[in-house]
Formats: C-alpha cells, structure tokens, sequence
C-alpha cells in the first residue's frame, strides 16, 4: 500500500547487523481541502479518488 520496500542492513556499534525495511513514499504533496495539511497520497481515505481526496486522520471531512 505505502510504495516500494527496499531492504537495508544497519550494523550496530556492538557488531550485531538488523535487517529492516525502508518505504519510499514519493513526495507529501496533497493537501485537505479543509485545513491545508501535507499527506501523501497513498493516506488518503479508500472511498476517495486521487482527483478528489479526503484524509480521515485530519479532520474527519470538516
């Protein structure tokens, strides 16, 4: 859902290596119509369009 999912190895000062798994979201570049906040697309609610998009975690639609 949140792009493509590249793996990374960390290696820690102790010599122990951790692998983890880095996101590439693309750019934060819509914004609610209500407020004006920054999100990426891919948070956008599932119910709406990437021509026309809302964001729950906003403010719920005004």
């Amino acid at each position: 859902m949140f792009g493509e999912k590249p793996k990374q190895c960390i290696n820690l000062i102790d010599g122990y290596h951790i692998n983890i798994e880095r996101y590439k979201l693309g750019r934060m570049n819509q914004t609610c119509i209500y407020y004006d906040e920054k999100f990426w697309i891919d948070e956008r609610d599932n119910n709406s369009s990437k021509f026309s998009s809302s964001f729950a975690t906003c403010c719920a639609g005004g």
